[in-house]
């Protein structure tokens, strides 16, 4: 899953990694944000109709020289394990911006693997579709993107 951002992609890459405009209400970080590369720290997700509220941690590590992003999530049941992979890319027009999740569920889980897919994808294009509003708004009408 993938979307376009109308911006530079230095300019992606800074907005969508500066961890110090990201939600506090959303995200507890547990070692403190800008340690480098590496961050770890709570999710949490609000209630939602029947689901009440849960969190979830995730290890999170950015590598700049190759545009990448990788995160690991734990405690969060039903999955046994979840990572993510953040990839972005110059592309005429911007920068595309990758998600590709992997997950597998525990025994318990109360729902397949297609709807874990599905709320994964749901949850991940919200995810993508915020980060490039809030990279778009803070390039500007008049930014210039050039291609590759």
């Amino acid at each position: 899953m993938n979307v376009l951002v109308r911006a530079p992609l230095d300019l992606t890459w800074r907005v969508t990694n500066d961890l110090s405009a990201w939600d506090r209400e959303r995200h507890r970080f547990l070692d403190g944000p800008g340690s480098g590369n590496r961050v770890v720290f709570e999710v949490v997700v609000p209630a939602a109709g029947d689901a009440p509220s849960r969190t979830y941690s995730v290890d999170r590590c950015a590598d700049e020289a190759h545009r990448l992003v990788y995160s690991r999530r734990w405690d969060n049941h039903p999955y046994r394990y979840s990572i993510a992979w953040w990839l972005y890319e110059a592309v005429e027009g911007g920068t595309a911006v990758r998600c590709v999740q992997d997950f597998e569920l525990e025994p318990d889980a109360t729902f397949d693997e297609a709807e874990a897919a599905r709320r994964m994808g749901a949850s991940a294009r919200a995810a993508l579709e915020r980060m490039a509003r809030r990279v778009e708004a803070a390039a500007g009408p008049a930014a210039a993107v050039p291609g590759p």
